[in-house]
């Protein structure tokens, strides 16, 4: 855990010194705020699993992270997708 926990924080700092993004255009800011919803419904390991690769982290280092297989992580993330499609799709028909 020490060893995850230390290269988590080193991603931490290493993103924290990038500069901000650029503002959202119009119209984006309804679809992320939809996505940041349904990603937020999800339970907090595969929220965490889900967000560390949107950060750009490899499937390499969020296993070590999770502490779990490089193919474990590959599995999750694509059911992750899967999942949050269906969530996204529940969130568009219930605005219709």
């Amino acid at each position: 855990w020490h060893r995850g926990a230390a290269t988590y924080r080193r991603h931490l700092e290493r993103f924290a010194a990038e500069p901000p993004p650029a503002p959202p255009r119009p119209g984006e800011d309804e679809a992320l705020a939809a996505i940041y919803a349904a990603i937020r419904r999800l339970p907090p390991v595969d929220r965490s699993l889900l967000l560390l690769h949107l950060d750009g982290l490899g499937y390499a280092a969020i296993a070590e992270i999770h502490g779990l297989s490089e193919n474990h992580v590959g599995v999750r993330l694509t059911r992750l997708r899967q999942r949050l499609t269906l969530l996204l799709q529940e969130t568009t028909d219930e605005l219709r």
